[in-house]
């Protein structure tokens, strides 16, 4: 049906039928066509139209032509559907619109009408005017099934499809959509609404396929105001240098908003061919574009634009590449994805709003990364690279993440904003990082790579190197402004110089990082802070500024190196068992060294100008010389610090003092004429002098030590020298001087020969100073005997210095007690000394005795009735015993408390009992000057014979172990332990006596031998000790007296003389420092025991014996001892 205003073409089927009306349903079939006349008509009209719900159908095999003539130039229509009309393609149809006007509609459907291409139709579209090729709006549906749409577009500002208002057009089954638009301003589809509330969606599925192509004209391939785009399968648009993709700004409700998604979703590379030519812009406030180039083959390229609050998300997988540039503006998201070998060339610029970009799998980019505001954010991994360019930041936030052996060749530059660079798990960056303003912060770790410079004149730069991860040797870390940090942590490396020209500089190696270059500050400050075993390994140069190197926790400057002052104020600072191996020279500005807490500073100083102060505190160590020709300088030791090195002085203001049980060891070396050394000693600190030496002044207080002798609290060292200490001066009051000497070497025409010699030249006297002998006898064993003459001391101008002699204990055996020495005209002799063993010695030589032979010998000495007490009161022929016994033995210097649990097991056949035991022993000691413990683990056998007539013979054998330790209390304590192997028989021989009122008596004989294994131990400061074997005799004579009080009861009294035959003891001792002693003694001793005891039954099988005891007249006393004992028959 035909609206009574429109103009009807004649309508001709098959060439030979015209039909002067339209029906309701137009069927047509086989070769047909209708063509417009010429009218030359302006306004609105259709060449095949209809309205309200009708069909027209182009059946399957049939090849339509409909064709408006171009002399038409009014709105003409070649195909119109309007309010639920359905317009069929099933054959070939080509529409040919010839209309040259700019409102021109090849086929339109609107309100509710349906479009339908069917399986295997060819529709082409073809309009020669600047109209509109297909156009579907106000709820129409175009729907292809496996159909083929050409539309072809000839004049400028043209659309090839246009899908309005709510409608939607899908393409299924394989189906493919062709627009060409030769025009300029042309777009290739066109989704719009005028509604907010609505928009145009074009939808493929995976087998379909789009074709737009504009390069001619450099038209829209897709132009959407209020659209969507919905492609799975193929999608090649060429757009030229115009735009490929253009989402404009419109205003939405509610969930309608435009947007675009080009993806199969299945990152196949059978799957989804992406072509796109032109650049693509998202200027749509809420609009989205998702391009997914799938395909080996597919491409983008064109720029791309965030130019509002949209959103963008690009994915190339397996090759597929992308030539041009992606530029975020507006207030929107990118994010863009590279994986799979693929490529892109361009560069990324981001001014506003949030981009992502995210390289994997071999991907590579090529280009510049530009932030200036927004958020800009860059990931790659799996071997991914950045391969050239620059990174710039002048505003907003830049990230980089580097991941999985990924690699960036590009520099950078922050001249504002926010930098965040990260490099991880094997990665590398080579490019250099410069920082004008704003912040950098960058960390690389897991073995990840930096090579490159780093330059900061302004901002704040923070560099952070993690597990194993390295800064690249070749390179260098400028500072000439604002604020720069770099952290070397956990295996970290750093192999690059550092340059601070201004600005805060700050280096920290923690956690076994180490840094591997020099350090140079000329101006600004600068802190090199190292912790937990941290390693510097280069030299550090100060010419101005301030450079402050702090070493904590076990932390090192490694050797080959030199700390340099000639300008500004440089300082080292050594903590918790820091170490610094690098020599330090001072030729202007300020040196502080400060060492503290079991530090060590190995290192020569050397002063040339400027000023320095080295201070060493707590136990820090200095190895190292110190040399002084101009400038101020001080070595300053205490609070037990050490020093070796020697001291070669010839400037003025220079000083060495020594404090709190500090040690020097070293010599002053330049000569007499020329030193200007001034040493000042307090608080029994000690000089060990290892060669000649000289010093302008000597201040000496407080028992200070000056050690001339070689062996003082040293090993050993074997020939020894003797030295020459000359001073001007000597000051002070209180201090020593220890010399070596060999005073059996002293006789006659030898005076001034064997011994050390102290020279004073000048000087004002005041105080008394102390004289301390190490002889050559206390390393050799000789004696020293009668009145010898052996020159120490010279006083040249004869002032009337002081000394007296005083006793000397170097830690070694021996002390030697306060020698004779007497003046003679200005010079002071040694006549004569005497030696014992030092009270740390006197432990050891006691030890053996106590620990050892008391406890195998002295404490464990029994009788038969002490041990068992009377088997005869036991009916069974065998049972079980035990008892504890304990008790205190005191001798010179000495006193044991001890106490043992033994318990056996016997069995008897007629008037013989066998047994079987065992015990265990512990006692401690008390030295005058230690403690000890001891402990003996014993297995013994017995066997008792019962006689006739009361006769009774005991024998027993018995073997075991005594371990002992010790610890010294002297003036060197030590500690030792030690084992010794032993063994013993003994053999009783008594007879009970019974009178008529229930009482006996019981005279017996004992004797036992024993012997103790000769042990040789060291102590903990390694003094050698030889013990040789104690063999021991001890014979027992004496008498139990008692009453039976019941059948198988008595108390008793018992007294024995006993004596000691045997008991030699040798033992040879070897000091660290090569003293020697030999000392032998023995223990032959006749003494009495007395005491008091007791046997009665407890019970039907049970019997309590006890027994108290102690002795008279011992060398080796016992105080008391008690024994209590329980035997049980079965």
């Amino acid at each position: 049906m035909i609206l009574p205003h429109r103009i009807i073409p004649k309508l001709v089927v098959g060439g030979a039928v015209v039909l002067d009306s339209l029906p309701d349903d137009l069927v047509i079939s086989g070769v047909s066509s209708v063509k417009a006349p010429a009218l030359n008509k302006r306004g609105e009209f259709n060449i095949i139209g209809a309205s309200g719900s009708k069909r027209i159908t182009f059946n399957s095999g049939s090849t339509v032509t409909i064709e408006a003539d171009g002399t038409n130039t009014g709105n003409t229509r070649l195909i119109f559907a309007s309010s639920y009309n359905t317009v069929n393609f099933n054959g070939t149809t080509n529409l040919i619109n010839n209309v040259n006007t700019d409102r021109a509609r090849t086929l339109h459907l609107e309100n509710n009408s349906r479009l339908n291409l069917g399986r295997g139709s060819e529709t082409t579209v073809s309009t020669a005017g600047n109209g509109y090729g297909v156009v579907i709006k106000q709820n129409t549906n175009l729907d292809a099934d496996n159909a083929k749409l050409t539309i072809n577009m000839q004049k400028d500002d043209s659309v090839g499809l246009e899908v309005n208002k709510n409608s939607y057009a899908y393409l299924k089954n394989g189906s493919n959509l062709n627009i060409t638009t030769t025009g300029a301003g042309s777009k290739g589809v066109n989704l719009i609404s005028d509604s907010a509330a609505s928009r145009g969606t074009l939808e493929s599925d995976i087998n379909s396929n789009i074709n737009i192509n504009t390069s001619n004209g450099n038209g829209t391939g897709i132009y959407i105001e209020r659209g969507a785009v919905v492609a799975r399968g193929d999608v090649i648009i060429n757009s030229g240098t115009g735009t490929a993709i253009d989402l404009k700004d419109a205003a939405y409700t509610n969930d309608f908003y435009s947007f675009v998604n080009i993806s199969s979703g299945t990152n196949s590379a059978d799957h989804s061919l992406v072509q796109i030519t032109g650049d693509i812009k998202n200027q749509n406030s809420k609009g989205a574009v998702q391009v997914q180039f799938e395909r080996a083959g597919s491409f983008f390229n064109g720029d791309n634009y965030i130019l509002s609050d949209g959103r963008g998300n690009f994915r190339f997988y397996n090759g597929a590449t992308w030539t041009g540039n992606n530029t975020v503006s507006g207030t929107g998201t990118m994010n863009i994805l590279l994986t799979g070998t693929t490529q892109w060339t361009g560069n990324n610029e981001v001014s506003n709003g949030e981009n992502t970009i995210y390289l994997a799998d071999n991907s590579v980019f090529k280009g510049n990364n530009t932030t200036t505001g927004g958020i800009n954010s860059i990931s790659t991994s799996q071997s991914s690279i950045w391969e050239s360019g620059e990174n710039k930041v002048s505003g907003g936030k830049a990230y980089l993440v580097l991941n999985a052996d990924s690699k960036m060749n590009a520099n950078t530059t922050v001249d504002g904003g926010n930098s965040i660079i990260r490099v991880r798990d094997s990665s590398s960056y080579t490019g250099d990082i410069k920082v004008t303003s704003g912040t950098n912060d960058m960390e690389i770790s897991s073995t990840g790579k930096f090579s490159g410079d780093s330059t900061t004149t302004g901002g704040s730069n923070l560099i952070i190197f993690w597990n194993g991860a390295t800064w690249e040797a070749g390179t260098t870390h400028t500072v000439d402004g604002g604020s720069a940090s770099v952290e070397f942590n956990n295996y970290s490396v750093g192999n690059v110089d550092t340059v601070v020209n201004g600005g805060d500089s700050r280096i920290d190696i923690n956690d076994r990082g180490s840094y591997t270059g020099d350090v140079t500050v000329n101006n600004g400050d600068n802190g090199i802070n190292l912790y937990d075993t941290g390693k510097f390994s280069g030299n550090s140069t100060t010419t101005g500024g301030i450079n402050i190197i702090d070493l904590n926790e076990n932390s090192t400057w490694e050797a080959g190196t030199t700390n340099t002052v000639t300008g500004g104020a440089a300082t080292v600072k050594l903590d918790d068992y820091s170490v610094v191996n690098a020599d330090t020279v001072v030729t202007g500005g300020t040196s502080t060294i400060n060492a503290n807490g079991y530090t060590n500073y190995a290192g020569d100083i050397e002063v040339t100008g400027g000023t320095s102060n080295a201070n060493f505190y707590h136990a820090a160590s200095f190895n190292g010389d110190y040399i002084a020709s101009a400038g101020t300088s001080s070595v300053d030791m205490q609070g037990s610090s050490k020093w070796q090195g020697d001291i070669k002085i010839t400037a003025d203001n220079s000083k060495v003092t020594l404090r709190h049980d500090s040690r020097w060891q070293g010599s002053a070396l330049e000569p007499l004429a020329t030193t200007k050394a001034n040493v000042d000693m307090f608080n029994d600190s000690e000089w060990k002098v290892a060669q000649n030496s000289f010093v302008d002044k000597l201040n000496l207080n407080d028992t200070a030590h000056v050690v001339l002798a070689n062996n003082y609290r040293t090993p050993y060292s074997n020939p020894r020298t003797y030295e020459t200490l000359t001073v001007k001066e000597l000051s002070g009051n209180g201090g020593n001087f220890v010399f070596d000497t060999d005073l059996n070497s002293a006789v006659a025409g030898s005076e001034e020969t064997y011994g050390d010699k102290l020279i004073i030249t000048g000087g004002i006297p005041a105080g008394v100073h102390g004289v301390q002998v190490a002889d050559e006898s206390l390393y050799t064993g000789a004696e020293v005997t009668g009145v010898k003459k052996l020159l120490l001391i010279t006083d040249e101008n004869d002032v009337g210095y002081e000394f007296v002699g005083k006793a000397l204990n170097q830690g070694g055996l021996w002390q030697t007690n306060a020698p004779t020495f007497f003046k003679e005209g200005n010079k002071w002799y040694l006549a004569n000394f005497t030696k014992e063993a030092n009270n740390d010695t006197t432990v050891i030589l006691s030890d053996r005795q106590v620990a050892v032979y008391n406890q195998w010998n002295r404490i464990s000495n029994d009788s038969l009735r002490k041990r068992l007490g009377d088997l005869r009161y036991d009916d069974s022929k065998q049972g079980s015993w035990a008892r504890v016994y304990g008790g205190r033995f005191s001798g010179e210097g000495y006193s044991q408390n001890y106490y043992t649990l033994q318990a056996g097991i016997d069995k008897a056949i007629d008037n013989h009992i066998y047994g079987l035991f065992i015990d265990s022993q512990h006692s401690n000691q008390d030295y005058t000057y230690g403690k000890g413990d001891g402990e003996k683990r014993v297995v013994g056998l017995y066997y008792t014979n019962y006689l006739d007539n009361g006769h009774y013979l005991d024998t027993v054998l018995k073997y075991g172990k005594i371990n002992s330790k010790y610890n010294t209390s002297g003036d060197f304590p030590d500690h030792a332990k030690y084992g010794s192997l032993a063994y013993a028989a003994s053999l009783e021989y008594g007879k009970t006596i019974r009178f008529e009122n229930n009482s006996f008596i019981e005279p017996l004989a004992q004797l036992t031998y024993s012997n103790i294994e000769s042990e040789n131990y060291t102590t903990d400061r390694n003094t050698i000790v030889k013990e040789s074997a104690i063999k021991s005799l001890i014979s027992k004579l004496g008498f139990n007296a008692g009453k039976q009080i019941a059948d198988d009861s008595d108390v008793y009294f018992k007294a024995f003389w006993m004596r000691e035959y045997k008991a030699d003891r040798n033992v040879d001792l070897k000091s660290a420092n090569g003293e020697i002693m030999s000392f032998g003694e023995n223990y032959r001793d006749s003494w009495v025991e007395i005491g008091l005891g007791l046997n009665k039954k407890i019970g039907e099988k049970t019997h309590l014996y006890a027994d108290l005891e102690r002795s008279l007249g011992a060398t080796i006393q016992k105080d008391w001892q008690v024994n209590v004992g329980f035997r049980w028959e079965f």
